[in-house]
């Protein structure tokens, strides 16, 4: 299996201890000044968000290991379930983000913000990014046509649920107020201005994750019948 540095990315929340987040979330959500259905909703979200994405990362290190064309299919097919599952939650946490961030301040503490949500660094997590991304191509390259837009929206996105289980972790282990807004403006931008719309729906002429997977397993599976026949 290719290495990956990652050193500059918190490892991902345990499933036990997101098992019990979403009570301190809730709590937080109230403090901030949320009503008890949106924090309740919003404290849902945020959890099944980040179990979601720790899936997702399991996901990226199964599909590294695929051995053929037929297991990285699999692997594929699962990462298409969780992206879809994602997607889901992204929608139905909407109105309530969009609802709390108006009362935590709107955008006004980038600065805290900024602290929270890069942890890790820019140049450095630039640099596992695109290690990551190497590593993808080098292991689907050899088993099938790959687009190099599908490696990079895999890879971002292996990036973003890093930086997401950063700076849920922050939050939950800081006492007190600081942060909590910042936090909630780095979940608004990543759900609704980055993961969403760039890493599962793409670009205009780059399509994301929700259409570029499917095309990956088929692309695979096709090339796995031809090698048969």
């Amino acid at each position: 299996m290719p290495q990956v540095s990652a050193a500059c990315f918190a490892r991902p929340i345990r499933a036990d201890h997101l098992a019990r987040a979403g009570v301190k979330l809730r709590f937080l959500l109230a403090e901030a000044g949320a009503s008890r259905p949106d924090a309740a909703a919003l404290g849902r979200g945020v959890v099944a968000t980040a179990r979601h994405t720790r899936t997702y990362l399991d996901g990226t290190r199964d599909l590294l290991r695929a051995r053929n064309a037929g297991s990285a299919a699999k692997s594929l097919e699962r990462i298409q379930r969780v992206i879809e599952s994602l997607r889901r939650t992204v929608g139905e946490m909407a109105p309530a983000l969009d609802r709390v961030i108006v009362i935590a301040g709107d955008g006004e503490d980038a600065a805290a913000l900024a602290e929270v949500w890069f942890q890790g660094g820019g140049p450095q997590e630039l640099a596992a990014e695109g290690k990551m991304r190497q590593a993808l191509s080098a292991r689907l390259s050899a088993l099938g046509p790959v687009r190099v837009s599908d490696l990079a929206h895999l890879a971002c996105l292996w990036s973003d649920s890093q930086r997401f289980h950063a700076a849920l972790r922050g939050v939950l282990e800081s006492r007190g107020q600081a942060g909590h807004a910042a936090f909630l403006e780095a979940v608004s931008g990543c759900l609704r201005d980055h993961i969403l719309p760039v890493d599962l729906l793409g670009l205009p002429g780059d399509p994301g994750l929700l259409q570029g997977i499917p095309a990956m397993i088929s692309r695979l599976r096709a090339g796995r019948a031809s090698r048969k026949r």
